[in-house]
């Protein structure tokens, strides 16, 4: 025979019409012909060959139903406007069979924990595991991993990544005369040639790289108008009086100028700074808001949160940002603030604010 389209489909098809035959004279089960029919249809090239067409009929007294539905050529192989084919319907009942069956081996078989993390993930859905299957691992501990807010295990503890986005974001701020509370890192890091001056204040003697000696609740002796820039990180904590404080602030601030503050909303205590100075507050948005509108125009008040629960139990436990991947890092959930950031500017004209946030 030649090496024809008619020769290759026969082959196949005699095949069929012999496993078709081999399952016996009597009553053929079901996955036997399904074998048969879809191995031949499968060597062939196409789905179920139609009845007439050289395939033997399986007849639907054998299958229990009605027989296979006639199936046109696949798609790509013939007219593009030819429906799908669809399966016969004793396929899709083999499929739930199988499902059906995978489920009573996974219930036999698996861990609880494991099912329902499945039974999930086959829903869609997010896993909250029950009571007493939570998973605490290495942080089932009555003490931090790290009490250096993570500098021990990385380069950038997780407040800071969000304290040189938030600076980074705003460093168009930093230039002309700046003023930094203990040193000028962020001042050189982010201002760059902008700034003209760079002055350092800190709140006792002693600091080498200090120019200004001043508590910031009274600080008389720094004239005002006098900086374009405050950075102020990490600051108000350790101040008693910060309504006092962020008076000076906007005093000695040049009129047009802008303070870039972050405080905390969620930490641990810092224990250096609670023995030398205090440490008195946490913060949260509405808090924050507030404190500065007292002063600032309401208008001119910028303040945001950053931060998760898994970034706040990182942070906690003293874990470096290094240890948690950008997606956890850059997700931000309005019930866990643990930095927030101001940014307020003084007005080019002063404007009065009254005592409690609003204009008189």
């Amino acid at each position: 025979m030649t090496r024809d389209g008619g020769a290759t489909q026969a082959r196949p098809l005699a095949r069929q019409a012999m496993l078709v035959q081999s399952v016996g004279a009597g009553r053929p089960s079901r996955s036997r012909v399904l074998a048969a029919h879809l191995t031949a249809s499968w060597r062939a090239g196409t789905r179920a060959p139609a009845s007439g067409a050289g395939a033997p009929e399986i007849r639907g007294g054998e299958l229990g139903g009605a027989g296979p539905r006639v199936e046109r050529e696949r798609p790509g192989t013939g007219d593009a406007s030819a429906p799908r084919p669809r399966l016969p319907r004793y396929v899709s009942g083999l499929a739930r069979a199988v499902v059906r069956a995978t489920r009573r081996l996974a219930r036999r078989m698996l861990p609880d924990g494991a099912r329902r993390r499945l039974g999930a993930l086959w829903r869609g859905r997010e896993y909250l595991p029950p009571a007493g299957c939570v998973r605490f691992g290495d942080l089932r501990r009555l003490t931090p991993i790290s009490r250096k807010w993570g500098k021990d295990r990385g380069k950038l503890p997780v407040d800071r990544y969000y304290i040189e986005t938030f600076l980074t974001r705003h460093a168009h701020d930093i230039g002309g005369r700046v003023l930094e509370v203990q040193d000028a890192s962020y001042t050189r890091r982010f201002g760059g040639n902008r700034v003209t001056r760079s002055d350092v204040l800190h709140a006792a003697p002693g600091n080498a790289q200090a120019t200004i000696v001043a508590d910031l609740v009274s600080a008389p002796h720094i004239a005002s108008d006098t900086f374009d820039c405050i950075i102020l990180t990490q600051v108000l904590p350790f101040i008693q009086d910060v309504p006092s404080a962020i008076r000076t602030i906007h005093r000695i601030l040049r009129p047009g100028g802008v303070v870039l503050a972050t405080v905390p909303g969620i930490s641990q205590i810092v224990r250096h700074d609670m023995e030398r100075w205090g440490d008195y507050w946490r913060f949260t948005t509405l808090s924050a808001r507030q404190l500065f509108a007292r002063v600032f125009p309401t208008s001119s008040v910028q303040v945001e949160a950053y931060g998760n629960v898994l970034v706040a139990t990182a942070f906690l436990h003293g874990l470096a940002a290094e240890e948690l991947r950008p997606a956890e890092l850059e997700h931000h959930d309005a019930d866990f603030e643990l930095l927030i950031t101001i940014r307020a500017t003084k007005p080019a004209v002063e404007i009065l604010v009254a005592s409690d946030g609003g204009r008189p």
